[in-house]
């Protein structure tokens, strides 16, 4: 059977004037690609991993390289500002710029007066995310992100958190559970104090509280059962949770109500 095949009528009128060239908008409609020929329909598996492959990263747009490249100087921004000239602001990032500083606004590097702050070698290798409620924290910022993936892992009661660097407002230690990770990122569970107990008590400095941070055994125990019931009953994974208050005198007792450890 031939395949149907499509034309567009008055083809000279789909014709367009974009920077001074004349482009032709006509398609060849009747190139039908074979995949959608085919009497069965492509799994959804493949589907995902050809849109993944699709993506090129490499191909750079020459047009950029040849573009005129627009000066902005400082005083030029300096000025927008004053103005409030948004238009002016938001087109300049629409163009290929290059931005040079005002010799007003340098500094003599040989005056004593100067003061220099070098940042060469310097480099921000430390993060912290504390997530306002569950496990928002770890949620990608894209609606689609084919590369997310965390790895959900509770049996770290042993790992402490060494962390020194982090501003929690609160003493870590014996709170904190590593539960698993997102990508290279830890993914850290913190048993948080109600507010009341926090009346009157100052944050706690980066570095300020030193000792163990793991949990105690009880703590982790309700933890691992607190998940574990979460998770049964939004259905993931096909954890379960037979016993809602379990003995928790043992790690076998835990082993034996729920299948998260």
């Amino acid at each position: 059977m031939e395949r149907p095949r499509f034309a567009i009528p008055d083809a000279e009128e789909h014709q367009n004037f974009v920077d001074g060239g004349i482009h032709d908008f006509r398609h060849a409609l009747d190139r039908i690609p074979g995949e959608l020929l085919a009497d069965d329909p492509a799994a959804q598996e493949a589907i995902v991993q050809a849109i993944s492959e699709s993506r090129q990263p490499n191909q750079v747009d020459d047009s950029f390289e040849t573009r005129q490249t627009n000066i902005i100087t400082v005083n030029q921004l300096k000025r927008w500002q004053e103005r409030g000239n948004v238009s002016s602001a938001l087109h300049s990032l629409t163009t290929k710029c290059r931005y040079e500083v005002d010799d007003e606004f340098k500094y003599d590097a040989q005056d004593p007066n100067t003061m220099g702050i070098g940042m060469l070698g310097s480099n921000l290798d430390f993060e912290v995310v504390v997530g306002r409620q569950g496990l928002d924290a770890i949620l990608p910022n894209a609606p689609t992100d084919l590369n997310f993936m965390f790895v959900l892992d509770m049996n770290n009661s042993h790992i402490g958190w060494s962390t020194t660097k982090a501003q929690l407002g609160i003493d870590p230690a014996g709170r904190m559970l590593r539960m698993g990770s997102y990508g290279e990122r830890s993914v850290w569970l913190m048993l948080v104090p109600y507010p009341g107990d926090l009346v009157d008590e100052p944050p706690v400095e980066p570095g300020e509280k030193t000792g163990e941070t793991q949990l105690s055994k009880k703590n982790y125990y309700r933890l691992v059962c607190f998940m574990a019931q979460c998770l049964h009953r939004a259905g993931i994974g096909g954890i379960y949770l037979m016993d809602l208050y379990p003995d928790l005198s043992s790690l076998d007792n835990i082993k034996n109500v729920t299948n998260l450890l």
